[in-house]
């Protein structure tokens, strides 16, 4: 069986006494054909099979196959109702008549894509120029638009009153929103047919002309709205650009600025995270305080501080039975330089809540021994302390975003148990050694006189020694040579000889030596005995003695003869009796020096 299926079009001659003279075009139809348009077939065939009986139709085809079709074969042959395939077929035939004379006089500047067997349709949408609302100027831009053009339109569906409307699948150029602006313009669209009519709204150049309009909305919309409040949107480029009000930041100004940024220096707590209990149906919102978790060691509001160096470090949870030695040597493996170490046998809490002070319970709750551990060097201490875990693990959330707001309160308790810790043995929590002023900002010491080094660790000799000795900066003493002493304002003076006289002083402080290791300038026996040349010594010289305790000090009872000088040379020479009469001296050995 075959149906013959006409199409029929819409002439000038139709609409006689119904469009605008002026307009040669108003007398189209908005949803027939043109009778002018010569895309489109004016008649097509339905080839049906029946069945042996002739009561059933097992299978159809159409010519020419120019439009979508198998849909509703399938269906009839399904419902067995032919009568309902020829209607189907005529109002299609007639649908995609008009849409292809639509499509093709379609402005060029659309660009327009569609096959004639397809519902789809890809245009090029110009959008900007100027704001709708508030007439502000705004870039033009091009938007890709896909569309779903219904089989139906632009006649309502089957079973509908009401005309099929356009569907926007896509619109990839959009920047944001992107999902909402899909749905939101198809609704529109949806909307618009319906308020529309009959008259189709004028063709699917003018839907395309409103679609444009309505597509200038959601491509100048920044992102999230910049968080309905925190800031402006700026539409003078293509994609729209937030402008944060203070306080706030990124992309959408939906996280709240932290101080300063955190100086670079650690990560802000800047956006609420919020999670939702499937049982229960609670949501729990975390973060967003605007607060830093600073990077190591940096602290602050901003994390723009610093610490001083330290030359100390605490160290509790230890058993203190190693020994002091021990600790020092577990530190020095390292190459670290320590120069003090002392144990504290109990952390010094208080006992805890519910004990009983003296019962093995609480005992055994301070019995956490504490090591105090000075370092040779700042430097040395620093990074002793970066790699205790008592400092590492003190403070989790540093650089955690998520975890700023407890960053603020972990620090304070680090710095208090310290305190605590170093109160055990009786030091406090000090800055550059307590010999200097912290700059947090530089984290540097700024070193009273006399003091030097990263911590004010280091301490200059008086006197630079006097160029008699060499400076324990450690200590800030001096090292002197012989015949100096220690002196706190000199560095290093003269060791008092107690000799008889100037003279004898400066032979003895002439350490001159001739060819056979013989003084160059002799030291007379007098000098060292304490009497004046040419006198008898008959006992013991006590210069340094101490007439209120009895102390005698240090006594001359000894010859002074040249080191270079062998036994022989020393026996011929205490034989040799000088001006002095040393015969009656009694005197055993011979030395040069106190």
């Amino acid at each position: 069986m075959v149906v013959e299926i006409p199409t029929s079009c819409w002439s000038s001659a139709d609409a006689a006494g119904s469009y605008n003279a002026t307009d040669d075009q108003s007398w189209r139809h908005p949803r027939v054909v043109s009778c002018d348009f010569g895309g489109y077939h004016a008649t097509h065939f339905l080839y049906l099979l029946l069945d042996d009986g002739g009561l059933r139709f097992v299978d159809a085809v159409m010519e020419p196959p120019d439009i979508p079709h198998v849909d509703l074969i399938s269906s009839a042959l399904e419902s067995q109702d032919l009568l309902g395939l020829v209607e189907s077929v005529t109002r299609r035939a007639a649908s995609y008549a008009k849409r292809w004379e639509e499509f093709q006089t379609l402005p060029a500047r659309y660009e327009a894509v569609w096959q004639p067997t397809s519902s789809g349709l890809t245009i090029v949408a110009s959008v900007g120029g100027a704001d709708a609302l508030t007439g502000t100027p705004l870039p033009e831009v091009n938007i890709s638009v896909s569309l779903d053009v219904p089989h139906a339109w632009p006649w309502p569906a089957e079973g509908e009153l009401r005309p099929a409307s356009i569907r926007v699948l896509a619109a990839d150029d959009i920047p944001y929103h992107r999902r909402e602006a899909v749905a939101s313009l198809s609704a529109e669209l949806a909307t618009d047919a319906t308020l529309a009519g009959g008259d189709n709204q004028g063709g699917l150049a003018k839907i395309l002309l409103g679609l444009e309009k309505k597509l200038a909305a959601y491509a100048f919309r920044c992102a999230n709205d910049c968080a309905v409040g925190n800031g402006a949107c700026d539409t003078s480029q293509f994609p729209p650009v937030c402008r944060c009000f203070p306080g706030h930041g990124n992309l959408d100004c939906s996280h709240v600025s932290c101080p300063n940024d955190c100086s670079g220096r650690g990560a802000c707590d800047s956006q609420q995270i919020c999670e939702r209990d499937v049982e229960t149906g609670e949501i729990d919102c975390v973060g967003g305080t605007g607060k830093c978790a600073c990077e190591y060691p940096f602290f602050g509001a901003d994390c723009s501080l610093q610490p001083c160096a330290k030359r100390y470090l605490v160290k509790e949870g230890v058993d203190v039975s190693r020994g002091e030695a021990s600790f020092a040597e577990e530190y020095e493996a390292n190459g670290w330089q320590v120069t003090e170490v002392r144990l504290s046998p109990t952390n010094g809490d208080a006992p805890p809540p519910g004990s009983i002070p003296g019962d093995a319970f609480s005992l055994a709750a301070a019995a956490k021994g504490v090591a105090y551990v000075v370092f040779g060097s700042s430097d040395d201490a620093t990074a002793a302390r970066a790699a205790d875990p008592f400092y590492a693990d003190a403070t989790p959330s540093r650089g955690v975003a998520t975890r700023a707001r407890e960053f603020a309160e972990e620090l304070r308790a680090l710095e208090q148990r310290e305190r605590h810790l170093l109160s055990l043995f009786g030091e406090a929590q000090v800055e550059c050694t307590g010999h200097g002023a912290c700059d947090y900002g530089a984290g540097l010491c700024y070193c009273a006189n006399r003091y030097f080094g990263a911590a004010c660790e280091f301490t200059y000799c008086p006197q630079d020694c006097a160029g008699h000795g060499a400076c324990d900066f450690v200590t800030g003493q001096c090292l002197c040579e012989t015949n100096y002493m220690p002196d706190a304002f000199e560095g290093c003076m003269l060791r008092p000889l107690y000799l008889a006289s100037t003279t004898c002083e400066d032979a003895a402080m002439d350490k001159r030596v001739d060819a056979f290791g013989v003084r160059v300038l002799p030291l007379y026996l007098s000098c060292m005995l304490g009497v004046a040349l040419g006198s008898s010594a008959t006992g013991e010289h006590c210069p340094e003695a101490n007439a209120i305790t009895g102390d005698k000090g240090e006594c001359y009872t000894i010859f002074p003869l040249s080191a270079a000088i062998d036994a022989e040379s020393a026996e011929s020479a205490e034989s040799s009796a000088d001006a002095t009469g040393s015969a009656d001296s009694n005197a055993t050995t011979t030395t040069t020096t106190p």
